[in-house]
């Protein structure tokens, strides 16, 4: 405006050493930012000689502008007076006496002038805290000759010799933070002491375009000038910084000036000298999320060492390499590779800079010059010699400063030649001698290892951590390199877990950031609007807004990022007033609300995609680990980066994630595949929003998050055991690191299935690769096991997806030496639809050594029914295909399709063969069934054996007199039982032998089943009941005696001994033919037992009970299969009956016309009441009998007993007898039959389900 007055222009000359350099980055900030704080009412002009244009043909001291003619003259000094000038550089007033350095000959020229005009104003400031010292040779004589001079002058300074008082005063500070703040409040008051008039300040002057608060982002290299509260911890890391460097160059000195000492594993051997345990220029801080640490270092302790800026001796300039573990993909060295090649990175939203943009250093990218290096083979000697990181870094740095002085020189000499072309011999001499004493420079490499903690939830293995750690060790002691790592407090325990780590701990330096004091919070709050020209509203409610903001951020250790994002969101409401108001403030929600205010106003805003919300939280949020907490006690939930190609699948996902990106609480950034990722701007989002706390809060969600952090370790640990080393490629992970079965693998299916979604690709890749490789172990168990229904069961719940494991297991199952994994796979086969490896069945039939494995593979070949195969089988051998090998393969194929209920396409094929080869076949296929059979016929027959004893002995409650047992009168209980035990053995048992083995060699499971189909089984039942009947007669005969044969009319009158065998069966079976009803009454039974057998086999309820049957385990299971059987075949015993009744009837008819067999003259009626009559009781001898009583009692009843015996023997042989005795045993026998039927079929069933041995034991 016209009639504004122009602003007061103070001009400011900073005279230090080189040992203050902080000190001076810290007054050009103070006055930066009091400059804008007055704004157009006062304008400061600071002068730093460094900022000025410094040519090679003068000294630094002759383009230096005199302080005389400034406003105000700062003056800082800390352990040094400065470098010794030229001796022309005399001081006043006789100019007798050199100027020691440049620093005094700059104050007496101000204080020359002030004493003459009263101007500049003079402050002088004094570190007051002690000096660093190293001990190397050659450095502590200079220090302590400089810091002797700064005595002399400072004495000469402030005190009065002759009056013995002080005539000046010293401004004196302990710390960067102090002195910081005196020096803003003591330059403020000398600036308001020169104004022309009193007033209110005007409007702040901006110095920053833009908006001054970094919100929920951090703070990088270039936002310096708008960082401030932190320069306590800044000269608490820069400090740590110093001295660990100087311990590096002291210990490296010591062993230059004492090479007898020999430094092992850090210990020392020497006799006179103690070498001090070897230090590493390591600082780790940690603190709470949200604390700052990130932005500690990037803006405050980088821009501190900056080129030209650094404060250390040895050390010219910096160079910068900022890295996060998770920046390399699941790779460690990639992620230290990139970094250490790092360009130089300026500024990124072209809305938030400096006037004057600054820049972080590069960190090495010489080496990658002329592709002589890539990151990949960087990447790759670090993790195969990770303490080769130390000689990366130098001969880069080497390389950055060869072509800094190629650089110099070629300056250098164009200047030369230049000064030589004008005629300008002094110039040119004095280039000349520039270059000629051109000194070599020195650089260091400062390596921030931000967000640290990543280094245990990125799921890296215990290997490739310490491996990591290997490599920033090898560069920590090193002296070229200084490391600075950002930790979360919650995961400071973490660190015990790691030799090294300890180790850099203990020998490095550890700082914990706390929450800025409340002097901090107020320089946070308003020095960024200082400088973005803006001001605080006040107002009679409130007071000063700034000061309201800083009582709320006071009270709460976790405000920091909310303070920021606070301030941020106020500035967006900023007028041309420039001013931040409280209604704005009160809107926004205030401090404690306005980040989860925030988050929903973009939800209510984006009602479209709001839905997507709690799909995109569950990818957003991740745990540190399962048991880390944080500050206050909370869960300590960690960011999650997450690729856009995530949201693919997630309507509305990408729109709504990016209206968080817009309103910041999101940011993107790509990963090392180069594909956008996203993530929450700050965790304190994930605290704070009671979105996200209330979905954690739900069970299932928390379950889900934990399964998928130590899922995504795993994962990490997988990929990097899947990398090469010498060519650093992946190649399949390490099977051993995929998720084991059991718990831990049920934990991640289950998870996986719910929240599909929410897992990166690669995490799915990796529960699917677990899913398929604890599939690949079942199946391989189960084909070890013969589990052949199961793996069946599960190869159609999973799908087409595991057909790739399937074909290889099977395959190389198939090849194994193992006999019996070859059967099973064989069997597997059968199982599957048409597969070009059921070729491989042919082989195994045809080829393989095994007998059983030679069966499996022909059922497999039944049972896929496709003639191609029985093809290639029949035309392995000759032409006439009767080569053995041939016959015997297609003798397998034709038994075991007998033994399927369906083989038709394999029957008619079969039809189709020669005659010759059929027959041939046939016999060999009896062959083999008849020798399959005989150990499962014992299986069948053994119950039917015992059944068929039982009931046969049961029948025995018939009087003895009514049996067809010739030979014997009338047979005790036990001969009676024997005699009915060993019918029904012989005959039950026989017949059971006969129906089982034909069914065995040469029944077929398919066909139709009736009462006489097979009419096979019919004949052999008849056939081995016959001959049991024959047995039947033997054992009878074994046992008669000779009396009652010659009675009955069976053997002549005058035989005295029983006649020979052969004679005796020519007696039975031709003579008098009586032999015949056992044989008949036996192929009865055979017969009956056969059409029972056969009646069952095509009943559903016997099919219903085969396949529900399970194996046998106790003997009340054995009772209840067998009672079901017989209510299944009680209905049939009749047919046992009628088979009996017309054999034993075909038995008497040929005892009838035998015509050799004596009739009894008595009625039947007598002698079957005779036959029962008890023997004449005579009276027993007393006790005082004499021996004849006894010998009379005893002839009397032999005689008795004689006399009932041969009315018994006549009653047997007469008609009546006969009818009698035949009917008797036939009863016996069919009840025998029917109970080995039963016991036929229990043997069946426990042929087919087995035998459970461990529930027997548990019984027993």
């Amino acid at each position: 405006m016209e009639n504004e007055k122009s602003p007061l222009k103070l001009s400011i000359f900073i005279s230090s050493p080189g040992d203050v350099m902080p000190e001076r980055r810290i007054a050009e900030r103070v006055i930066e930012r009091v400059d804008a704080a007055y704004g157009s009412f006062v304008c400061l002009e600071p002068y730093f000689w460094e900022y000025e244009p410094m040519v090679v043909t003068k000294d630094y001291q002759e383009q230096i502008k005199p302080p005389s003619g400034f406003d105000i003259f700062i003056c800082i000094l800390w352990s040094r007076l400065g470098t010794r000038l030229h001796s022309r550089y005399t001081l006043p007033p006789d100019h007798q006496k050199v100027a020691a350095s440049g620093t005094e000959y700059e104050f007496v020229d101000a204080k020359t002038h002030f004493d003459i005009s009263s101007t500049p104003d003079i402050l002088v400031w004094l570190n007051k805290t002690e000096p660093l010292v190293s001990m190397a040779a050659g450095d502590l004589e200079e220090k302590r000759n400089q810091y002797e001079a700064l005595k002399i002058f400072l004495n000469n300074l402030t005190r009065d010799n002759e009056e013995l008082v002080l005539k000046g005063a010293l401004n004196r500070y302990g710390t960067l933070d102090e002195f910081e703040h005196l020096l803003e409040i003591k330059l403020s008051k000398l600036i308001e002491s020169r104004m022309p008039e009193a007033g209110v300040r005007k409007r702040p002057r901006p110095h920053w375009n833009g908006n001054p608060f970094r919100g929920l982002g951090v703070f990088e290299f270039w936002h310096a000038p708008i960082y401030f509260g932190r320069t306590a911890a800044i000269q608490e890391v820069t400090g740590a910084i110093g001295s660990k460097l100087q311990a590096i160059w002291q210990r490296r000195a010591m062993l230059a000036e004492h090479p007898e000492l020999t430094a092992v594993n850090g210990h020392v051997e020497n006799a006179g000298h103690h070498l001090p345990e070897e230090p590493c220029a390591f600082t780790l801080i940690f603190g709470s999320s949200g604390s700052g640490k990130s932005s500690l270092v990037r803006a405050g302790v980088l821009p501190f060492l900056a080129p030209d800026k650094h404060g250390y001796e040895k050390i010219n300039f910096w160079r910068c390499a900022v890295m996060k573990p998770s920046e390399g993909g699941g790779d460690l060295m990639k992620a230290l590779a990139h970094a250490l090649v790092q360009e130089e990175v300026g500024e990124e939203d072209p809305e938030e800079r400096l006037i004057a943009t600054m820049k972080r250093p590069a960190a090495l990218p010489e080496l990658l010059v002329d592709g002589k290096l890539t990151v990949a083979e960087i990447a790759r000697s670090l993790e195969n010699d990770p303490k080769c990181a130390i000689h990366i870094v130098r001969g880069g740095l080497s390389i950055s400063l060869n072509v800094l002085k190629e650089k110099e020189k070629e300056f250098l000499s164009n200047l030369l030649t230049k000064n030589e072309r004008d005629g300008r011999t002094e110039d040119a001499a004095a280039t000349r001698k520039q270059l000629e004493e051109l000194k070599p420079r020195s650089n260091a490499l400062i390596l921030v290892l931000d967000q640290f903690e990543e280094i245990f939830t990125g799921g890296y293995s215990r290997d490739a951590v310490e491996r990591f750690l290997s490599a920033i060790e090898s560069m920590a002691v090193s002296g070229d390199v200084v490391v600075i790592a950002t930790l979360r407090s919650e995961f400071f325990k973490s660190c015990e877990g790691y030799d090294t780590l300890i180790r850099l701990k203990k020998n490095g330096s550890t700082i914990h950031l706390t929450s800025p004091r409340p002097m901090e919070l107020g320089k946070m709050l308003t020095h960024p609007a200082q400088m973005g020209g803006l001001f605080y509203e006040e107002n009679e409610s409130f007071g000063n807004l700034d000061q309201r903001i800083l009582n709320a951020a006071a009270q709460d250790p976790d405000s920091l990022a909310m303070l920021e994002f606070s301030l941020a969101k106020l500035y967006a409401t900023v007028g041309q007033d420039r001013c931040l108001k409280h209604d704005e403030y009160t809107k926004l929600g205030e401090l404690s609300g306005i980040l989860s205010n925030q988050a929903d106003e973009v939800l209510a805003e984006n009602k479209s995609c709001a839905h997507a919300m709690d799909s995109v939280i569950s990818l957003i949020i991740t745990v540190g680990g399962r048991n880390e907490k944080d500050d206050l006690g909370q869960t300590a939930l960690v960011r999650r980066s997450v690729r856009f190609s995530e949201l693919r699948d997630i309507f509305g996902a990408e729109e709504l994630v990016n209206a968080f990106v817009e309103k910041r609480l999101f940011t993107t950034d790509q990963d090392h595949d180069g594909e956008r990722v996203f993530s929450v701007t700050h965790e304190t989002l994930l605290r704070r929003w009671e979105r996200i706390k209330n979905w954690y809060s739900d069970d299932m969600n928390r379950r889900f998050v934990r399964v998928r952090s130590w899922v995504a370790e795993r994962l990490k640990q997988w990929e990097e055991s899947a990398r090469d080393d010498s060519t650093g490629v992946s190649a399949g992970g390490d099977p051993g690191f995929l998720l084991k079965a059991g718990k831990e693998l049920d934990d991640a299916r289950e998870q996986f299935e719910a929240y599909r979604i929410a897992f990166s690709v690669a995490e799915q890749n990796f529960i699917e690769s677990s899913l398929m490789a604890a599939e690949e172990d079942l199946w391989r168990h189960d084909l070890a096991e013969g589990d052949i229904p199961r793996m069946v069961g599960r190869w159609q719940l999973l799908g087409a997806q595991y057909q790739e494991m399937r074909d290889r297991v099977i395959r190389e199952s198939l090849a194994s030496n193992n006999a019996g994994i070859r059967k099973n796979a064989a069997f597997m086969l059968g199982m599957i639809p048409r597969d070009p490896l059921h070729m491989r069945l042919v082989t195994l039939l045809l080829e393989d050594g095994d007998d059983t494995v030679r069966s499996a593979a022909a059922y497999s070949l039944v049972q896929l029914q496709t003639e191609e195969y029985y093809d290639e089988v029949f035309r392995s051998g000759p032409i006439d295909s009767m080569d053995s090998n041939c016959i015997g393969s297609l003798a397998r194929l034709v038994v075991t399709a007998d033994m399927r209920v369906e083989s038709s396409v394999f029957d008619g094929w079969f039809r189709r063969l020669p005659a010759l080869v059929r027959g041939r076949t046939r016999i060999h296929s009896w062959g083999l069934r008849l020798r399959k059979s005989l150990p499962m016929l014992i299986t069948v027959v053994v119950p039917a054996l015992f059944l068929s004893a039982a009931g046969g002995m049961t029948c025995k409650i018939i009087p003895g007199a009514l049996n067809y047992a010739f030979g014997q009168a009338l047979p005790g209980w036990g001969m009676s039982f024997f005699h009915g035990a060993v019918a029904a053995i012989l005959i039950g048992g026989g017949s059971a032998f006969g129906i089982t083995l034909h069914r065995m060699v040469f029944g077929r499971e398919h066909g139709k089943f009736g009462f006489f189909r097979p009419f096979g089984s019919i004949v052999a039942g008849a056939v081995f009941g016959g001959f049991g009947g024959f047995l039947c007669d033997m054992a009878v005969v074994g046992v008669f005696l000779l009396n009652g044969l010659q009675i009955m009319g069976l053997v002549g009158w005058d035989a005295v001994d029983k006649p020979p065998f052969l004679p005796f069966l020519k007696l039975l079976f031709l003579e008098n033919k009586c032999g015949w009803v056992f044989v008949l009454n036996g192929a009865g039974v055979g017969i009956g037992m056969a059409i029972i057998a056969n009646r069952l086999r095509a009943h559903p309820a016997w099919e219903n009970l085969l396949q529900s049957a399970v194996s046998m385990g106790s003997i009340q299971q054995a009772f209840d299969t067998i009672a079901s059987i017989l209510r299944i075949s009680i209905r049939y015993i009749l047919v046992l009956f009628l088979t009996l009744a017309i054999t034993s009837s075909l038995g008497l008819t040929i005892l009838h016309f035998s015509g050799s067999m004596t009739e009894n003259p008595e009625p039947w009626t007598r002698m079957l009441y005779g036959g029962m009559e008890k023997p004449k009781e005579w009276p027993k001898p007393g006790a005082n009998a004499t021996a004849i009583e006894i010998v009379e009692y005893k002839a009397n009843m032999k005689k008795a007993m004689e006399d009932r015996d041969q009315k018994l023997w006549k009653w047997k042989i007469s008609r009546f007898g006969r009818i009698a005795g035949v009917s008797a045993d036939a009863l016996t026998k069919a009840v025998g039959g029917f109970c080995a039927t039963v016991g036929m079929a229990f043997g069946l069933i426990v042929l087919y389900t087995g035998i459970n041995v461990d529930r027997w034991k548990r019984v027993g």
